[in-house]
């Protein structure tokens, strides 16, 4: 059975950008482990009240577990994890051509930061695959941007005062 090192943490922001932990909690577990977990969580939590982020990495079950004991959350993809997956496309597009694929990063990640998905899954549509490597990193960011294009607009996000990153917790599960 597939388990990993899960965790989440509870924040308050208050005035001045000042952020007051909660809650935190992890556990090595399995996904049914962890819905169960957040749903217990989110009935300690006046969701009526507050403002609920819910960041995540872009895996379905993670999705399913944190909406399902906060139906209300804003889901917001986590930039880091987002980034990495433009930055496989780059390095197997561009091996050789390190300030192309620099570039090539740069220009999608600031799409990505203003909500402009389409523009960044249209570009990658057009791309001549430099090879099979390139082929295939191309298509699975396809998918992970089509499937998380409603949680992508960091720009959106950051302006309302939500995070954008999972940093916190994925340092804490380390």
């Amino acid at each position: 059975e597939y388990k990993e090192a899960k965790g989440f943490r509870m924040y308050l922001l208050g005035g001045g950008g000042k952020i007051v932990q909660l809650a935190s909690w992890h556990q090595i577990q399995n996904a049914d482990d962890c819905a169960a977990a957040l749903k217990i969580a989110a009935a300690r939590v006046p969701t009526d009240q507050v403002r609920i982020a819910l960041i995540g990495d872009g895996a379905p079950w993670v999705w399913r577990a944190m909406t399902e004991a906060f139906p209300s959350g804003r889901e917001v993809l986590d930039y880091y994890h987002c980034s990495e997956h433009i930055h496989a496309v780059a390095s197997a597009q561009y091996a050789d051509d390190q300030l192309k694929a620099l570039q090539w990063v740069e220009a999608s990640m600031s799409n990505l930061y203003y909500g402009e998905v389409t523009r960044v899954i249209g570009g990658l549509k057009r791309m001549q695959p430099k090879n099979k490597e390139s082929e295939e990193q191309i298509r699975k960011l396809i998918v992970y941007l089509n499937n998380n294009a409603h949680r992508i607009d960091y720009a959106h996000n950051r302006r309302g005062g939500y995070s954008i990153g999972s940093g916190g917790i994925e340092s804490a599960n380390k």
